[in-house]
């Protein structure tokens, strides 16, 4: 697994095949507060690949906003 940050609030989280449910957990673990919005699969020209790219985007902090809720 791979996680980049664009810089403009997304992240992309690339699984590989044979990453497990665990892999995924601790590696989102990491991220700030994230809303999913996409998943693509990876066009690396293998046709049996089955690599997938899944997009987050990450809140504003609303913190000050609702009173620190």
């Amino acid at each position: 697994m791979t996680l980049t940050h664009s810089g403009d609030g997304l992240y992309d989280l690339t699984m590989m095949p044979g990453a497990s449910l665990r892999d995924l957990v601790e590696v989102t673990a990491t991220l700030p507060p994230v809303l999913f919005v996409d998943h693509r699969r990876v066009n690396s020209g293998d046709s049996a690949d089955s690599a997938v790219v899944l997009q987050f985007r990450a809140l504003p902090d609303l913190g000050s906003t609702l009173g620190g809720i």
